[in-house]
């Protein structure tokens, strides 16, 4: 059986992979290898419109408000997105920015469920047994040119996750 943080990995290339260009979302991730876990550095094919990938920075104990018969855990996952964008600076700054809220939007999607999303809400928070919880640790969304990635827009994004489990179960 995969641990619980092996399964929350599995559950957010989900909720990500449902990011489809059609509303709220901005662009698309639906294509085969468009998201992706691990540290992907270089900027990925110009083909590719938007491509993002993260992987597990801290996983650590909680112990604050845990009843005695479970255990805490909070991972942090760094999120890094490319969008393609061949316009402006300032266009491919808020092409970041958009690939930043479509992330967030598939992440809040995935653990807190919207009206109307029955299907796709609790993806991430049915990993455990107990809920979920998401904090967006912070992020930067900015014109790719600027860091010798011409032609880009990129963000980065710290996204937490904490759970509780109960021992031996």
């Amino acid at each position: 059986m995969a641990s619980t943080a092996a399964a929350l990995v599995t559950a957010i290339k989900t909720a990500l992979a449902r990011v489809n260009g059609a509303a709220p979302y901005n662009y698309d991730l639906t294509a085969a290898s468009a998201v992706r876990y691990g540290v992907f550095s270089s900027a990925p094919s110009k083909s590719r419109s938007a491509f993002v990938a993260f992987f597990e920075d801290v996983l650590e104990n909680v112990t604050e408000a845990i009843p005695l018969t479970y255990f805490g855990r909070r991972a942090r996952y760094v999120f890094t997105g490319w969008v393609h964008a061949a316009k402006s600076s300032e266009a491919r700054a808020i092409a970041a920015m958009d690939l930043r809220a479509d992330i967030l939007e598939a992440l809040e999607r995935g653990v807190y469920g919207k009206p109307g999303d029955t299907p796709v809400g609790g993806d991430i928070s049915s990993i455990s047994s107990q809920p979920v919880t998401m904090v967006e640790d912070g992020g930067v969304a900015i014109d790719g040119d600027t860091v010798n990635v011409p032609g880009w827009a990129l963000c980065r994004i710290d996204v937490s996750f904490a759970w509780r489990e109960r021992y031996g179960a």
